[in-house]
């Protein structure tokens, strides 16, 4: 996972017996908050195959999401409730580094 201007890009191989990569599957996601909980937004997905070929991929960009943010859903439950998740400085934290994840939220009392 990296950052990339206000994004996450995430990478993965796709290896044939462990040894042998066919290819590259690169997702752009867009960190939010839903329903009190940090999410993310897939905004594109790319197939590279052996380094050479790249192919737009979004047919599987609903799928991603679902499975990234219904893991994502219980990371902060009953500990902070996110209303905004951005990468970068904000007007409330100017100073934070352009690859920061900054969640704006309520923290529940211990």
């Amino acid at each position: 996972i990296t950052v990339q201007d206000s994004t996450l890009v995430i990478t993965a191989d796709i290896m044939l017996d462990s040894s042998f990569r066919v290819g590259v599957v690169t997702t752009t996601v867009q960190p939010i908050a839903a329903n009190g909980n940090l999410a993310v937004h897939v905004l594109k997905t790319d197939l590279t195959v052996f380094d050479i070929f790249t192919f737009p991929y979004d047919t599987y960009n609903q799928q991603i999401e679902q499975t990234l943010n219904s893991k994502l859903s219980t990371a902060l439950t009953g500990k902070f409730t996110v209303t905004n998740a951005a990468i970068g400085p904000n007007s409330h934290l100017p100073c934070a580094a352009s690859d920061s994840l900054i969640l704006t939220g309520t923290t529940s009392q211990l």
